[in-house]
């Protein structure tokens, strides 16, 4: 079951603090020393050989420079808040890390207490954490551009503060940061919109997302080449649905606000969840065109998330596949019958429902082959029950299927 949260700005693993610690220098950078010293000495040699030329007048007093501003140092208690977080982060300490941020919101909290993970610490003579940038906004507000080692990686991001009677608090991402100004990248699957004091983040993405949509297109039956997306990376809302009506924009945050790998992998969980949406426009547009942009609205719409989730796992580099052990086992805890499906998700989540129709997708792939999911779409848009997406979909009899599916639900995995 994936981990769609729209409401990205305030997920626990994607939040972070640090402190700046000086690096032994490198062997580049002695080598780097070493041939100035030897071209210097080199160039003196050269230049004792060369006669001396008539002097030069002399020259008038240039006048005094002025001293470069110095930059004010950190404030000690947001560095210290900081600090306290990237080191709760680096050993998993939820509660350190919760007693540092500014939400109380109950489903949250849960959410962290179950989720949260240790970043590790580096072994070797990385710093766990840098301040790259920072800065004050008169109300009480302040930034950090903050690099800190994570499950062997380098992960950065921009993390707010508010001033909170005594102390520094992690808050909210605030409008301040950016001054609205926008620029443009044009890819063969993209048309990017996103804010200036974003450029450096945005090439890596979009180098990553540019694999996906022909994955997508190959696994799902495109009779056509992928259409373009205008993708605008320019918000900082953190929550709400991010597909236009019309599945050809989608809206998503700041990748400074998401935090980004720096290496050929930038986006991780929100990698998966964008390409995700991805996944969701073409399906909606294979299902005959039917089907809405928004989940919960039709009576296959589970079945089509389950698909959009079963092309992103397989477009996502490396390829992720679900745990087959662990979703039969919830399964079987909470058995509900293939009809189940068909029926437009209510307002009270139900993750086994969830579970019930990716497990549907995997067992399909795995009795009827991979090129059997187009067939699936095709009638989706139009069927008006499970059974008659299964046969004219699949060709064969509801009762034969359903007679399968509960062997395959049966069995262990290590014998499959």
């Amino acid at each position: 079951m994936p981990d769609l949260h729209w409401h990205v700005g305030e997920d626990a693993e994607q939040e972070t603090i640090t402190t700046t610690t000086s690096s032994r220098r490198s062997r580049r950078s002695w080598v780097v020393i070493l041939m100035v010293v030897v071209i210097g000495a080199v160039l003196g040699a050269v230049y004792r050989t060369i006669p001396e030329p008539a002097p030069w007048p002399t020259p008038l007093p240039a006048p005094t420079p002025q001293p470069t501003p110095t930059r004010p140092a950190i404030p000690a208690k947001l560095y210290e808040v900081i600090d306290r977080e990237a080191q709760a982060l680096a050993d998993g300490d939820v509660d350190t890390y919760l007693a540092l941020h500014e939400f109380q919101d109950p489903q949250t909290i849960d959410w962290l207490r179950n989720n949260f993970a240790a970043w590790d610490r580096p072994t070797d003579e990385r710093p766990l954490y840098t301040i790259i940038d920072f800065n004050l906004h008169p109300q009480a507000k302040a930034w950090a551009d903050i690099r800190q080692f994570r499950k062997g990686r380098s992960f950065r991001e921009t993390r707010f503060y508010r001033w909170h009677e005594d102390r520094w608090l992690r808050s909210d991402p605030d409008f301040f940061y950016w001054s609205g100004q926008t620029e443009t990248l044009d890819t063969p699957h993209f048309h990017v919109i996103y804010f200036v004091e974003d450029q450096d983040f945005i090439q890596p993405v979009i180098d990553q997302l540019e694999k996906a949509p022909d994955t997508l297109c190959s696994d799902l039956g495109c009779d056509v080449a992928p259409l373009t997306y205008t993708l605008k990376l320019n918000s900082s809302i953190t929550h709400g649905w991010p597909i236009a009506a019309d599945r050809r924009e989608i809206h998503w945050v700041s990748p400074r606000m998401i935090g980004v790998y720096e290496d050929a992998r930038p986006l991780e969980d929100d990698g998966l969840n964008l390409i995700w949406t991805l996944a969701w426009a073409s399906v909606c547009d294979l299902a005959d065109g039917q089907a809405s942009s928004f989940i919960g609205e039709r009576t296959s719409d589970t079945l089509l998330w389950a698909i959009s989730y079963w092309a992103t796992l397989r477009a996502i580099e490396p390829p992720d596949i679900e745990s087959l052990a662990e979703l039969k086992a919830r399964l079987t805890t909470q058995p509900l019958v293939l009809e189940t499906l068909w029926s437009i998700p209510t307002e009270s989540y139900n993750p086994a429902v969830y579970d019930l129709a990716y497990a549907t997708i995997y067992f399909i792939e795995q009795e009827y082959g991979a090129q059997s999911i187009p067939k699936l779409l095709k009638v989706l848009g139009t069927a008006q029950s499970l059974a008659e997406v299964i046969e004219n979909g699949l060709g064969v009899p509801f009762a034969e299927f359903d007679q399968k599916w509960q062997a395959w639900i049966r069995v262990d995995p290590a014998q499959q």
